[in-house]
């Protein structure tokens, strides 16, 4: 589950198979995790939040 992004754009998750509970709190390269979950979801993703957490605003409209 992605839980939010690095300043430079790294991927952080929580990993919820992780076998230890150190483990969970994950941060992956961008790049790599684009090649990773692109090929395979076809950039399908879903945003949950709720009011207390707004969208970025600027030049993304696609939300």
């Amino acid at each position: 589950m992605i839980v939010g992004f690095r300043t430079n754009g790294d991927v952080v998750v929580n990993d919820p198979a992780a076998p230890t509970r150190s483990g969970v709190r994950r941060t992956y390269d961008r790049g790599q995790f684009e090649n990773a979950w692109l090929p395979r979801s076809g950039g399908l993703v879903y945003v949950i939040r709720d009011d207390a957490h707004p969208l970025p605003a600027g030049a993304h409209t696609n939300w």
